[in-house]
Protein backbone atom coordinates (compact mmCIF):
# COMPACT_ATOMS: atom_id res chain seq x y z
CA UNK A 1 0.00 0.00 0.00
CA UNK A 2 1.98 3.20 -0.63
CA UNK A 3 0.72 4.53 2.43
CA UNK A 4 2.44 2.33 4.71
CA UNK A 5 6.16 3.52 5.15
CA UNK A 6 8.63 1.50 5.17
CA UNK A 7 12.63 1.42 5.20
CA UNK A 8 13.70 1.91 1.61
CA UNK A 9 16.21 -1.37 2.21
CA UNK A 10 13.55 -3.26 3.37
CA UNK A 11 12.31 -6.50 1.18
CA UNK A 12 9.42 -5.48 -1.18
CA UNK A 13 7.79 -8.32 -0.51
CA UNK A 14 6.28 -10.70 1.89
CA UNK A 15 6.20 -14.39 1.33
CA UNK A 16 3.83 -17.02 2.53
CA UNK A 17 2.33 -20.45 2.23
CA UNK A 18 -0.91 -21.00 1.96
CA UNK A 19 -2.81 -23.43 4.06
CA UNK A 20 -6.48 -22.65 3.48
CA UNK A 21 -8.73 -20.32 1.07
CA UNK A 22 -12.08 -19.80 3.03
CA UNK A 23 -15.29 -18.22 2.06
CA UNK A 24 -17.65 -16.94 5.02
CA UNK A 25 -20.84 -15.22 4.92
CA UNK A 26 -20.20 -12.33 8.19
CA UNK A 27 -21.71 -9.89 9.69
CA UNK A 28 -20.15 -6.93 11.49
CA UNK A 29 -21.42 -6.19 14.93
CA UNK A 30 -19.40 -3.59 16.34
CA UNK A 31 -19.83 -0.59 17.93
CA UNK A 32 -19.29 1.57 14.60
CA UNK A 33 -21.60 -0.96 12.57
CA UNK A 34 -24.05 0.93 10.47
CA UNK A 35 -25.38 -2.25 8.97
CA UNK A 36 -26.22 -5.88 10.13
CA UNK A 37 -26.17 -7.58 6.71
CA UNK A 38 -24.29 -10.75 6.31
CA UNK A 39 -21.67 -10.19 3.30
CA UNK A 40 -19.43 -12.32 1.63
CA UNK A 41 -15.77 -12.57 2.29
CA UNK A 42 -13.01 -14.31 1.71
CA UNK A 43 -9.27 -14.64 3.19
CA UNK A 44 -6.37 -16.98 3.15
CA UNK A 45 -5.12 -18.27 5.67
CA UNK A 46 -1.26 -18.50 5.68
CA UNK A 47 2.11 -19.59 7.48
CA UNK A 48 4.24 -17.00 7.00
CA UNK A 49 8.21 -17.24 5.95
CA UNK A 50 10.67 -14.33 6.68
CA UNK A 51 13.95 -12.90 4.99
CA UNK A 52 17.08 -14.93 6.07
CA UNK A 53 18.56 -12.06 8.44
CA UNK A 54 22.35 -11.00 7.24
CA UNK A 55 21.75 -12.86 4.10
CA UNK A 56 22.75 -10.28 1.18
CA UNK A 57 21.06 -10.78 -2.24
CA UNK A 58 20.62 -8.90 -5.15
CA UNK A 59 22.00 -8.71 -9.10
CA UNK A 60 25.23 -7.00 -7.23
CA UNK A 61 25.56 -9.86 -4.69
CA UNK A 62 24.75 -12.61 -7.50
CA UNK A 63 22.72 -14.43 -4.70
CA UNK A 64 19.00 -14.79 -4.43
CA UNK A 65 16.73 -13.75 -1.71
CA UNK A 66 16.78 -16.62 1.23
CA UNK A 67 13.75 -17.07 3.05
CA UNK A 68 12.96 -19.02 6.25
CA UNK A 69 9.27 -20.23 7.90
CA UNK A 70 8.85 -17.99 11.22
CA UNK A 71 9.18 -20.23 14.24
CA UNK A 72 5.74 -21.41 15.86
CA UNK A 73 6.71 -19.59 18.94
CA UNK A 74 6.22 -16.83 17.25
CA UNK A 75 2.66 -14.82 17.59
CA UNK A 76 2.68 -13.91 13.91
CA UNK A 77 3.81 -17.16 12.71
CA UNK A 78 0.65 -17.94 11.20
CA UNK A 79 -2.16 -15.53 10.27
CA UNK A 80 -5.12 -14.05 7.58
CA UNK A 81 -4.90 -12.65 4.67
CA UNK A 82 -7.17 -10.54 2.10
CA UNK A 83 -6.64 -12.23 -1.16
CA UNK A 84 -6.80 -9.22 -3.21
CA UNK A 85 -3.34 -8.36 -1.48
CA UNK A 86 -1.47 -11.22 -2.98
CA UNK A 87 0.69 -10.35 -6.49
CA UNK A 88 1.35 -13.95 -7.80
CA UNK A 89 2.14 -16.89 -6.97
CA UNK A 90 6.08 -17.73 -6.80
CA UNK A 91 8.59 -20.18 -6.82
CA UNK A 92 10.66 -21.67 -3.64
CA UNK A 93 13.55 -23.70 -4.03
CA UNK A 94 14.80 -25.80 -0.56
CA UNK A 95 18.45 -24.83 0.39
CA UNK A 96 19.38 -28.60 0.38
CA UNK A 97 22.52 -26.92 2.03
CA UNK A 98 21.03 -25.58 4.78
CA UNK A 99 19.16 -29.13 4.97
CA UNK A 100 15.55 -29.54 6.89
CA UNK A 101 14.66 -28.89 10.98
CA UNK A 102 11.66 -30.13 13.48
CA UNK A 103 12.22 -26.63 15.39
CA UNK A 104 9.79 -24.45 13.89
CA UNK A 105 6.74 -26.03 14.54
CA UNK A 106 6.48 -27.38 17.82
CA UNK A 107 3.62 -30.00 16.98
CA UNK A 108 4.74 -33.75 15.75
CA UNK A 109 1.22 -34.97 15.15
CA UNK A 110 -0.49 -34.54 11.84
CA UNK A 111 -1.04 -30.74 11.14
CA UNK A 112 -2.74 -28.73 8.88
CA UNK A 113 0.83 -26.29 7.72
CA UNK A 114 2.46 -29.85 6.51
CA UNK A 115 1.19 -32.39 3.63
CA UNK A 116 0.03 -35.43 4.83
CA UNK A 117 3.61 -38.10 5.92
CA UNK A 118 5.76 -34.39 6.59
CA UNK A 119 7.01 -34.40 9.34
CA UNK A 120 9.55 -31.50 9.51
CA UNK A 121 10.08 -28.41 7.24
CA UNK A 122 13.31 -26.83 4.81
CA UNK A 123 15.56 -25.07 6.73
CA UNK A 124 15.40 -22.30 4.34
CA UNK A 125 14.28 -21.53 0.50
CA UNK A 126 15.71 -19.21 -2.11
CA UNK A 127 13.22 -17.36 -3.78
CA UNK A 128 13.36 -18.52 -7.39
CA UNK A 129 13.43 -14.66 -9.21
CA UNK A 130 13.71 -16.30 -12.78
CA UNK A 131 10.37 -18.45 -13.00
CA UNK A 132 9.92 -16.15 -15.83
CA UNK A 133 10.49 -12.29 -17.37
CA UNK A 134 7.86 -10.58 -15.63
CA UNK A 135 8.94 -11.89 -12.42
CA UNK A 136 12.57 -11.41 -12.97
CA UNK A 137 11.26 -7.18 -14.01
CA UNK A 138 9.14 -7.30 -10.51
CA UNK A 139 12.42 -7.85 -8.87
CA UNK A 140 14.77 -5.90 -10.34
CA UNK A 141 12.02 -2.91 -9.26
CA UNK A 142 11.20 -2.39 -13.23
CA UNK A 143 8.14 -4.25 -13.77
CA UNK A 144 4.60 -2.99 -15.39
CA UNK A 145 3.11 -1.53 -12.48
CA UNK A 146 5.94 -1.34 -10.07
CA UNK A 147 5.88 2.04 -7.82
CA UNK A 148 9.64 3.26 -6.62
Amino acid sequence: SPEIKTDPSAHPFWYAQVLGIFHADVQHTGPKSNNFAWVPMEFLWVRWLGIIPGHSFGRRQAKLPKLGFVPETDDFAFGFLDPTLVIRGCHLMPSFYDGRTSSLLLTEGPTEARKEGVIDDWENYYVGIFVDRDMYMRFLGMGIGHRE
